[in-house]
């Protein structure tokens, strides 16, 4: 039987990178994904763009009335007017 012996592939540069600072740890795997996989780390950037847009749009329709504004406003019928015919109630997705 042969024991197989499981390492990170990263063990390596963390043994390079011994003692030094969270920082330069940080800058050097940067480093190394730019140079391994540019896209993956591209596409990482966009998804960040993507996720400050989703929650900036998210705080805006929060912190915003999104009701349309003649929604709010108050119409008068004349009661012998055949649109007061149609005026409902009751919606349709209460039954």
């Amino acid at each position: 039987m042969v024991k197989v012996n499981i390492r990170w592939k990263t063990a390596e540069d963390y043994n390079l990178l011994r003692g030094s600072s969270f920082a330069t740890k940080i800058n050097y795997f940067w480093r190394k994904g730019w140079t391994e996989i540019p896209v993956v780390m591209g596409g990482s950037i966009l998804m960040l763009a993507g996720f400050a847009m989703g929650g900036y749009a998210i705080y805006y329709g929060l912190s915003h009335d999104m009701t349309p504004k003649y929604y709010k406003t108050t119409r008068i019928y004349r009661p012998d007017d055949p649109r007061v015919q149609t005026i409902r109630y009751v919606s349709v997705l209460d039954s």
